[in-house]
């Protein structure tokens, strides 16, 4: 809230297996999960994927780089990939 400075925890949907919702300010997806949108005559597919490079630790995300690859690899073709940056994260690291 602007006025007050107090914080508001909002949720869409509920939670399921895929999602830790208990931990306020760090990554929410624990595991690939997808969701498909209709768009005029059409439908999108987003493919939400657990975060890389949130604890630094290469094998953990050697793990994770393995579980999207497994989990993509099922769809013929991918049309675009979005990656999503916190606006204050250091871009010098070999992650980006």
């Amino acid at each position: 809230d602007p006025d007050s400075c107090e914080d508001y925890v909002v949720t869409i949907g509920n939670p399921n297996e895929c999602e830790n919702w208990d931990v306020r300010g760090g990554p929410c997806t624990l595991h690939c999960q997808s969701f498909v949108f209709p768009v005029g005559k059409r439908f999108v597919r987003l493919i939400d994927t657990p975060s890389i490079g949130i604890t630094m630790d290469p094998e953990q995300d050697s793990k994770i780089f393995h579980e999207i690859f497994t989990y993509t690899i099922s769809y013929q073709h991918l049309n675009a990939i979005l990656i999503l940056f916190r606006s204050n994260e250091c871009r010098d690291t070999t992650y980006f």
